[in-house]
This record gives structure tokens, C-alpha cells and sequence, in this order.
């Protein structure tokens, strides 16, 4: 089997006027498809997703330059293939959009591998959870929605079953944010988890300040209080609060994660298989997560559609992340029952891409 062909599409879906967070205020989210083609198997989808700024890159730097690159090999040797590439991009950059682009074809390997062997994924990687996968609402949390519309929507996450609410704070004012979760927490009852992200949107001083107010709500874990890469910030509040630091949604190698561990600066691990480079990244930070002793919550940048492959795949996931911007794109989205997400059956990566959704939400470009 070889690969013949590799097509990038660009999708952008139109998003509610409340969808914002404590560093960006969002319109559409862009997704990025790479349909990868074999002369003798079947065909497999990737894909990465961005807020706009930078998708042109991406998807010049698949189609020009990374897409030639696949053409003829074998999608078996992903491994290979995926340090050949990352070792070519060194001096081009091994963060951000050069690392996101291989992302999408990496995906697409592993989705062709677990097609021609006539299994789902998550059994591919080793398998765990065959059942259903405990899953927390963001949907409803987000800084643009104003307290009353935060307590609706919290009450309702939590009527339908979903393990938990996470809502977005960082406003101009602390006393703000402090009254929200108060609302909430009042909201939900003592005891329902309730999440808080800020964006990696504060100094060490302010964050300080904030978890101090804010942790007498009973919170289940603090989100990026501060910039995504600051090592000893994140562990000087780790070390000064009983809440668990949740981080590494922004993080782009596994290197990455360690030194937060070993500094002891995350209580949860939340890779991004966007972000890492696609699924063999994930598995890495996976296996060095379950190697320190942590859950892990993967960042919901890929909309649940693979989270819910990985997270059956290993024993600690914690739980995943319901946004369901993209359900209007997949041929099968991920389906949600009583709050948890229902384990797929069908071969693949679960990644196929509906022919009209390109029809209708396609950029030209």
C-alpha cells in the first residue's frame, strides 16, 4: 500500500456571538482537512483546526510542501514518516503552524491503518474503555455570557448528565470573575464539579490572587492561570494551592510536558493531539503522564471527534472536553448520551468528512 494522493480542504464554521475567553473573542473556527488516498487500501482524513489567524499558512504548508513529501510511502511507517518530517521542519520551526501541519496528515495515516485492519482506533492503540467516556460541558461557560446566562446554562450541563462545567474567567476585574463562580457554585450545589480556564491571561501576581479567591468554591481544577510555558510559575501555584493546575494545552512537544512534571507544575496533563504533532505525540505525553502519576484531559481543540478514540485508549483519561462546533462536518460525530460519549465501533479514526459540509462551509482560497 502506498499513498497516491493527499487533497487539503478548508472549512470555516460560523460560531455564537458569546464565544469568547480571557484572550480572544471568536466569529468562525477553521478547520483544516487533509484526505489522504492509497493506490491499494482505504482512504483516511486528518485534520487541525484554527480561529483564522494562520490557517492560509497552513494550509499553503500542506498543500506545497508536506503533502509532496507523503507521496508513494508507505502510511504503515507513521512513525517514520512523522520524525522525517518533524527532523526537515527544524530549522523552518517545531512549534506552532509547522508542527500543526503534519498533524493533519498524521491523523489521516492512523486512520488508514485502522481501516485496512478493520478496527477503531482506540482498539488499535491498545484499547481500555470500550463502553462510554465521562465528558464536562465548556460550551456554556464561555466570558461572553453574562452571569444569568452562565447559571442556565450550568444548571442545564448539569441536568443532562455531563460530569462537569467548565467556565472561562480573566475579566478587567477580579471581584467579577469571583462573583461568577460564586453564582455558579450556588448555581450547581456543593459538590458538582465546576471547572475555571484562564487563558494563560495573567501575571504570577494577579493568578496568585485569583486562586485564593476562588478556591473557596470548591473548584475542580484551575485552568492555564498563567502564560502556557512558564514552568516555574505553574509550579509556584501548584505548590501554593490544593486545587490541581491543569496545563499543556499549548504545549507542542512531549519535552515539554516532562519539565512541567518534574517540576511539579501540573496536577492534571492536557495534551492537545493537534497541537503534539497528531495521535503518536498524544500517546507519548499519555504514557509520561500515567509514568508521574496523572490524569489526563485532553484540550478540546479537535472538537471530541478524536479525544474520544484516545481517551478510550488508556486507563487514567479523566475526561474529555463537549464543544460540538464541528458535528455539522463529520459523516459520524461523536455521539453523546446522559453526558458521557458513546465509544465508536466502526473502523477508523471516526474522522471522515462530510462531502457536502466542504460544499457548504468551504473557503476559497
Amino acid at each position: 500500500m502506498r499513498i497516491s494522493a493527499i487533497d487539503i480542504h478548508w472549512l470555516r464554521l460560523p460560531l455564537a456571538a458569546q464565544v469568547a475567553d480571557a484572550m480572544t473573542d471568536l466569529s468562525s473556527w477553521d478547520f483544516i482537512a487533509a484526505k489522504v488516498t492509497t493506490d491499494d487500501g482505504p482512504v483516511g482524513w486528518g485534520y487541525n483546526c484554527t480561529i483564522g489567524e494562520g490557517s492560509e499558512m497552513l494550509v499553503t504548508l500542506l498543500s506545497k510542501d508536506l503533502a509532496p513529501r507523503f507521496i508513494g510511502r508507505d502510511p504503515f511507517l507513521v512513525r517514520r514518516l512523522w520524525q522525517e518530517i518533524y527532523l526537515d521542519r527544524y530549522f523552518t520551526g517545531i512549534t506552532g503552524v509547522a508542527v500543526q501541519g503534519v498533524a493533519a496528515i498524521e491523523i489521516a495515516l492512523w486512520d488508514i491503518i485502522a481501516k485496512a485492519c478493520g478496527q477503531p482506533l482506540w482498539r488499535l492503540l491498545g484499547g481500555y474503555n470500550d463502553n462510554r467516556i465521562p465528558a464536562y460541558n465548556t460550551n456554556g461557560g464561555w466570558l461572553g455570557f453574562t452571569e444569568a446566562e452562565l447559571i442556565v446554562n450550568a444548571k442545564s450541563t448539569q441536568q443532562a448528565g455531563f460530569c462537569g462545567f467548565k467556565m472561562k474567567i480573566g475579566k478587567p476585574r477580579l471581584s467579577e470573575d469571583v462573583t461568577r463562580v460564586a453564582a455558579v457554585r450556588k448555581a450547581v450545589g456543593p459538590d458538582y464539579p465546576v471547572m475555571v480556564d484562564a487563558n494563560g491571561r495573567w501575571d504570577f501576581v494577579t493568578a496568585r490572587r485569583a486562586i485564593d479567591a476562588i478556591s473557596n468554591f470548591n473548584i475542580y481544577w484551575f485552568e492555564e492561570p498563567v502564560h502556557p510555558f512558564d514552568v516555574a510559575g505553574h509550579a509556584a501555584l501548584a505548590r501554593a494551592t490544593s486545587v490541581p493546575i491543569l496545563a499543556g494545552e499549548t504545549m507542542y512537544d512531549p519535552r515539554m510536558f516532562r519539565d512541567f512534571m518534574v517540576a511539579g507544575g501540573m496536577g492534571i496533563a492536557q495534551p492537545d493531539v493537534l497541537k503534539l504533532g497528531g495521535i503518536s505525540g498524544f500517546m507519548e505525553v499519555a504514557a509520561l503522564a500515567r509514568a508521574f502519576g496523572l490524569p489526563v484531559v485532553p484540550a478540546g481543540h479537535n472538537m471530541m471527534q478524536l479525544d474520544v478514540q484516545l481517551m478510550a485508549a488508556i486507563p487514567h483519561g479523566l475526561m474529555l472536553e463537549h464543544i460540538p462546533w464541528l458535528e455539522p462536518v463529520f459523516v459520524r460525530p461523536v455521539r453523546i448520551e446522559n453526558g458521557h460519549a458513546l465509544v465508536p465501533r466502526e473502523p477508523g479514526a471516526g474522522t471522515d468528512v462530510r462531502t457536502d459540509a466542504i460544499t457548504k462551509y468551504g473557503v476559497v482560497h
